[in-house]
């Protein structure tokens, strides 16, 4: 069985309210965890069964402006 894992990238400079610091664009896409966070393993990254339910965990948040996200299989 295929699994999926959402990417995401920030194309636009974000402000931290609580840190009062800006946080630049990313170069990369990076696999996400459950909570949206960018990880470094994959073995950290939250898996969907099909890419359905992988579209469905995206329409379902509502990422900040300038966030993009991408669905790719896992190999």
């Amino acid at each position: 069985m295929a699994e999926y894992l959402i990417y995401g990238k920030r194309t636009e400079r974000i402000y931290d309210v609580y840190s009062k610091t800006w946080t630049e664009p990313d170069t990369t896409f990076r696999a996400l965890n459950a909570n949206g966070e960018r990880v470094t393993k994959l073995k950290d990254a939250f898996s969907f069964a099909t890419r359905e339910d992988a579209q469905d965990f995206i329409d379902n948040r509502r990422p900040k402006p300038g966030v993009i996200f991408e669905i790719r299989k896992a190999r």
